[in-house]
């Protein structure tokens, strides 16, 4: 039921229907390698739009985990374990920022940009946490 409810408010912010708050619940999956969750994750996004899925989120390089939000409509955190104790904050910080306020590469001023992003993690060990 709680994935149900994530995944109506992913495509529901995808849409544009809440624009004051952040998709900010991400589903872990957790299970052995090779029991195909990052493909689980892929498949979440239709055919169409798989150009807006990606799996390769740099959380060291914050201004460009930012652009993310507004680039694609679903990040997998894969091999959520991976990510250090010193990322923690802006992951939390990144997870509930509801708009991108920054510079696109190139551009001179800072601008409001609209975000898409919704997360989902995959894990092969269960003592993640």
């Amino acid at each position: 039921m709680l994935f149900h409810r994530w995944f109506l408010n992913m495509v529901a912010h995808w849409r544009g229907y809440d624009r004051q708050h952040a998709n900010s619940t991400s589903p872990l999956l957790v299970g052995a390698q090779g029991t195909r969750k990052s493909t689980f994750c892929r498949d979440l996004i239709p055919p169409g739009l798989r150009g807006y899925y990606t799996d390769s989120i740099d959380f060291s390089r914050k201004r460009d985990a930012e652009l993310y939000l507004n680039r694609f409509l679903l990040i997998n955190m894969d091999e959520f374990d991976q990510i250090s104790i010193a990322q923690q904050p802006f992951l939390k910080h990144i997870l509930q920022k509801p708009v991108v306020n920054t510079r696109r590469p190139n551009a001179s001023a800072v601008e409001e940009l609209r975000r898409y992003a919704s997360f989902i993690g995959t894990s092969n060990h269960k003592d993640l946490l």
